[in-house]
């Protein structure tokens, strides 16, 4: 050939690399692209859509032809399958592996060994790879599959130097010519790992990690439609989990990838079951799957509420925006005429204007209460569309009782779950359930004690049991009165209530209430009220027209419910059916859709956490997190009962068991209720053998500075006197301390020294620096104190915590506060603020409108106090987690059920100087907003939290005529300056940011101080709180009644922004609030909480959905990597390789 030739096909050669290199490069982006931009298109309004990837790209010299199916949904609910538009022997050879898979994720999300609803990657390894022969089938080898860098090929090497092998995988042998002998082997590997984060980015993902973001989130930084103002909050994920861009859901992609391969050689094959070479050699299939698991936070609701939920208007109409949850009954209505409405989430331009933001969500029936006033609930029409229709509640109840009989009767509830607790507790606890067990041990794995008396598991199984229960025992109508002597039926994991106590209506029809709760369901004719789409039009029209579109009741049916053998659940397919009824709208073109079914609606919301000492939030602030996404480790502040003491006594010299001088008998172990601001003398009660109040403090704990053996980090002087006799001065520190002012306006006669300052309150010392040995006599005296009443001053805390040999954190915590008390009164420790600042913790009293005595958390104080180093990020007082748990030893329960002379003491938990929260105004990954969890009462003074921004520039006004109208968006609101995620082309969408944060209190009640409050009792003034406001209530109180407020609010507004959140009855603060001069009531949902990154909180009341997980497919070649690290794979020892070695990969060759 001539040199010309030579050249020309040379240049041929280098130019066909150069295409092939760069069609290989433009189908890779391609497919990024796609997986991009179907995921940014994706229609969201539920979760049970499957769509369809691209099958096959095609590539040549001069056209790219890409062919993508198009992606659309089942609406077939008696398929419940995704649709999907693959080459179809693909499919079928690798339906085995996924069915398989899917059965697998099926099991671990319903194994009680995983701690919470969104399970961290640890927590789904040490159930799924731990226990991985559970999850083996019998025909199945596990394997190992170790990582190779796509670029260079080397194991473990590169990108795959962090997570360097995938354990989940499996083997087993097909017959692909049905003659009895396996020709090939089907591969199959679960891969759910992240990587790890870098700053606030991902790092590059390896081939034994999941793919990909899940294709369920719309988008990677977001926007509002028609808009270039990102709404992303968190793409770095929780855990592992990923938000939602416009609801508190986390979403969690799984994928599968499976490969079949042929035999192609004899040797090493097993006998038995016989094996051969396939006749195929070079067949080859491949397949990705993709499931993303859905979870949905109750926080996405305004209310959320345990029991009935009574909205009556009484004093002034009512109006509330977004969705609603109760387990209970939700009872609506005013017998004074007033109107209560119902709006959507938020105007029809807002970020967050989503049908799923507004749904009610109704565990019991609805029901109307009062005659005179109206109902209404407006209909969500669509994106971008402002509501027309307003249906009324009246006429539309969902059953013919009466609303006194629908409305729950909890004590025989709590009755009914207290009698299956004891007949079980009479029973072994080898027989009880499963669940039960794994609950056990699992608090004793966070109590975290070497060993447990029999008195503490007896607790722990009686909480546990007391859940079980719950979740299967239906709540109790005043109309139903059965009665049972033998409420348990089933054993072990079967082990249940009697058929009564489950269902509402006779199982096998699912609408009789004769012999069950006796109520009666309202229908028309061959209809349900109120009136429904069938779900799967409802989600297709993407519009509400009927009230049951918005309103879903579940008719009472527990949380869990017996079906022939198992428990069903919220699960997809966990349906009761309706005989006879159907819905009201459905697809003509499916008749096989219009019966009527029914799901549980319930969720037991002491999946929030129980405030208890040494439960879920005292724990939660005491531990040290696992990484920097684990949302836990804070602040904890132990105010403790207090030092008793006669007048001479001295805690070193005293012998508190002989008698003193003038007495025969022993010190006196009844005490003088309080401070005296003289000394008592032997002629007047109390005489000078009565001990009274010489010193209290409260010993305080950060996470980050007592690691993993909780020691306080500092002593605070709580000693204020306030008796009768006590002046403004006397109220004052004493002279030689260090003076401390609170900001205007006060509000506390506290802070400051005075020449005639007896208090010592709000000081901080250091440390306790001696042992129960230094105090062994005074501390054994001081737990035997008692009121006149005969009730032990702090409910024999301390005499319990000085008996143990393994001391829990309340038992610890209750010695250190004594012996904080101790040695700021023998003065052998000195104060010092380098830890926290004077004035930050202290002492008020104001027995008129407050508790008898609470402990105050200067927030502004603490919110700008560093603490630590900066690894792995800089933390502060009010921890970057936001969790702060306060109590005090001295509150005592309402126990009048045991004793009537045991009434309660409101000793409470205050906050002040709250209005700004905020560490950092920049974006910091690591902070989170605020969550205060106390076992006691709550108060909140002035303005809390407070947004600088809102959702919009134009303000909503009073009457929220203009509230569907508002257009133009602030980009501001509820985001902070420098959030890597919300960049657009590099310019910061979010460049003033909001100081508001997502905050919470979680109480057993919560009262509202306004801005003008002070010790002498004011009228109140014009006051706004933003937070998620959970706590128990006391009977029969309205959603109106909920917080409390002891001023005079007559004329001024109580502006409320966020959520309330009813979780338990009030054990403390017993008695329904007065509601004489209640304020105006200007409430809402805050949208912002949907734009944040989950919290503990929010990840705790994560949810189930009814709806099927999305799932995705994808057809792959065999040069992909994570099929090629799939052919590398070898057996569970790592030693051999599983396929012959013709089919493996040149990396894996030897």
């Amino acid at each position: 050939m001539s040199k010309k030739g030579q050249a020309l096909n040379k240049n041929i050669s280098i130019v066909r690399r150069f295409i092939q290199q760069f069609l290989a490069t433009i189908k890779r982006q391609i497919i990024s692209l796609l997986r991009t931009v179907f995921v940014t298109r994706k229609h969201q309004q539920a979760g049970n859509a499957g769509f369809v990837l691209p099958t096959v790209t095609m590539v040549s010299v001069v056209v790219v032809l890409l062919t993508t199916a198009i992606m659309f949904r089942s609406f077939d609910r008696a398929k419940n399958a995704s649709n999907v538009r693959v080459n179809q022997m693909v499919m079928n050879s690798a339906a085995p592996a996924i069915d398989r898979a899917k059965a697998k994720l099926n099991k671990l999300f319903k194994d009680q060994r995983l701690s919470r609803a969104t399970p961290t990657e640890r927590e789904l390894d040490n159930v799924l790879v731990d226990k991985i022969s559970e999850y083996t089938f019998g025909d199945e080898r596990n394997l190992i599959v170790n990582c190779y860098d796509p670029s260079s090929g080397l194991k473990h090497q590169g990108i795959c130097s962090s997570d360097k092998e995938l354990k989940t995988a499996w083997e087993f042998p097909i017959d692909t010519d049905n003659n009895g002998r396996f020709d090939s082997y089907t591969l199959y590997g679960i891969y759910y790992k992240n990587p790890a984060l870098s700053g606030t980015s991902l790092v590059k993902r390896n081939p034994v990690q999941a793919r990909a973001i899940p294709m369920t989130i719309t988008s990677a930084g977001g926007s509002c439609p028609n808009n270039n103002t990102a709404i992303s909050a968190s793409l770095a994920g929780v855990n592992g989990w990923f938000k939602g861009n416009k609801s508190l859901s986390l979403v969690k992609g799984f994928f599968v990838y499976t490969v079949t391969v042929p035999i192609t050689s004899t040797e090493n094959l097993p006998n038995n079951p016989p094996y051969e070479k396939a006749s195929n050699s070079k067949g080859f299939s491949a397949l990705e799957y993709e499931q993303d698991k859905i979870k949905r936070s109750l926080l996405n609701n305004a209310v959320i509420y345990q029991d009935d939920l009574y909205l009556t208007a009484e004093d002034a109409d009512f109006k509330l925006n977004g969705g609603i949850f109760t387990n209970g009954n939700l009872l609506a209505g005013s017998t004074l005429g007033k109107s209560i409405k119902i709006y959507q989430v938020s105007s029809k331009d807002s970020c967050f204007y989503e049908a799923d933001n507004a749904k009610i969500t109704v565990g019991g029936n609805i029901a109307t209460v009062g005659a005179s006033g109206s109902t209404k609930f407006d209909l969500f029409p669509g994106k971008g569309v402002i509501p027309t229709q307003a249906i009324s509640l009246s006429g539309n109840e969902s059953v013919t009782d009466a609303t006194t009989d629908v409305a729950y009767n909890n004590l025989d509830y709590v009755q009914r779950v207290n009698s299956l607790v004891a007949a079980q507790k009479a029973n072994s606890a080898d027989s009880d359930p499963s669940e039960v067990k794994k609950g056990i041990e699992r608090i004793k794995a966070a109590i975290g004690l070497s060993s447990y008396t029999s008195d503490q598991i007896d607790k722990i199984r009686s909480e546990q049991l007391t859940l079980y229960f719950q979740k299967r025992t239906r709540r109790v109508p005043v109309k139903d009165t059965d009665g049972t002597t033998s409420p348990l039926q089933g054993t072990g994991d079967s082990l249940r209530p009697k058929d009564a106590w489950i269902y509402p209506t006779d199982p096998n029809n699912g609408k009789t209430g004769t012999g069950y709760t006796g109520l009666t369901l309202k229908t028309a004719g061959s209809t349900l009220l109120p009136a429904a789409t069938e779900p799967s039009l409802l989600l297709k029209n993407g519009k509400e027209q009927l009230l049951g579109d918005r309103i879903r009741v579940g008719n009472n049916l527990p949380q869990l419910w017996w079906k022939t053998s198992q428990f069903m659940g919220p699960d997809p397919g966990d349906i009761q059916n309706i005989s006879g009824i159907k819905w009201d709208s459905w697809d003509s073109n499916n008749p096989s859709t219009q019966n009527r079914y029914r799901f549980s609606r319930i969720q037991n919301l002491a999946d929030a956490g129980s405030t208890d000492r040494d439960r879920d939030w005292e724990l939660a602030a005491a531990k040290v997190p696992d990484n920097p996404q684990d949302p836990v480790g804070g602040l904890r502040v132990v105010t403790g009962a207090g030092i008793y003491l006669r007048k001479d006594d001295t805690a070193a010299t005293t012998d508190f068991t002989t008698p003193i001088p003038g007495f025969t008998v022993p010190a006196s172990t009844t005490i003088y209720d309080d401070a005296l601001l003289e000394p008592p003398d032997n002629t007047s009660p109390p005489d000078a053998n009565t001990p009274y109040l010489k010193m209290r403090a409260s010993a305080v704990y950060h996470y980050k500075q007592a690691g993993t053996a909780p020691k306080p980090i500092a002593c605070v002087s709580s000693f204020y006197y306030d008796d009768s006799k006590s002046t403004t001065k006397n109220k004052k520190n004493q002279s030689g301390l260090p003076p401390w002012t609170l900001p205007l306006p006060v509000g506390f006669d506290v802070g400051d020294t005075d020449p005639n300052g007896l208090s010592n309150n709000g000081i901080v010392y250091g440390p306790p620096t001696k042992s129960v040995s230094d105090y062994q006599a005074v501390l054994k005296y001081q737990s035997t104190l008692k009121y006149n009443n005969g009730r032990s001053i702090d409910d024999g805390l301390l005499a319990g915590a000085l008996a143990a040999t393994n001391r829990t954190l309340s038992q610890q915590s209750t010695i250190d506060a004594a012996i904080c008390a101790l040695q700021i009164l023998d003065k052998s420790i000195s104060f010092t603020d380098t830890v926290i600042p004077h004035g930050a913790i202290f002492e008020a009293k104001d027995k008129a409108s407050l508790a008898f005595s609470s402990t105050v958390l200067n927030l502004g104080l603490l919110k700008g106090q560093k603490i630590g180093d900066t690894t792995p990020s800089q933390e502060y007082l009010i921890p970057n987690s936001g969790i702060i748990y306060a109590t005090r030893d001295d509150a005592l329960a309402d126990k009048t059920s045991i004793n009537t002379n045991f009434t309660p003491r409101l000793n409470a938990i205050i906050l002040t100087n709250g209005s700004d929260i905020s560490r950092e105004l920049n974006y910091r990954d690591a902070e989170k907003g605020l969550i205060v969890a106390t076992n006691l009462p709550l108060y909140i003074k002035g303005d809390f939290n407070l947004h600088t921004q809102q959702e919009f520039n134009t303000p909503l006004d009073s009457t929220w005529d203009n509230f569907y109208a508002r257009s133009d968006r602030n980009p501001n609101f509820a985001c902070r300056p420098n959030d890597p995620k919300l960049k657009i082309n590099g310019v910061d969408s979010c460049p003033t940011g909001d100081k508001w944060r997502s905050a919470a209190v979680i109480s057993d009640s919560i009262t509202l101080l306004s801005n003008s409050y002070t010790n002498a009792g004011t009228t109140a003034a014009d006051t706004t709180y933003n937070a998620i406001l959970v706590s128990g209530n006391t009977e029969n109180c309205s959603l109106e009644d909920y917080v409390r407020f002891p001023e005079d609010w007559n004329g001024k507004t109580a502006k409320i922004s966020g959520i309330f959140m009813q979780q338990k009855k009030s054990i403390y603060d017993t008695s329904c609030p007065p509601n004489s001069t209640p304020p105006i009531r200007n409430w809402s949902y805050d949208v912002g909480i949907l734009r944040q990154s989950p919290d503990l909180l929010a990840q705790k009341l994560i949810a189930d959905t009814s709806d099927p997980p999305n799932e995705y497919f994808r057809e792959v070649d065999r040069d992909d990597p994570w099929i090629q690290n799939l052919l590398c794979a070898k057996d569970n020892t790592n030693t051999s390789y599983i396929i012959d070695k013709n089919q493996r990969p040149s990396m894996c060759q030897s």
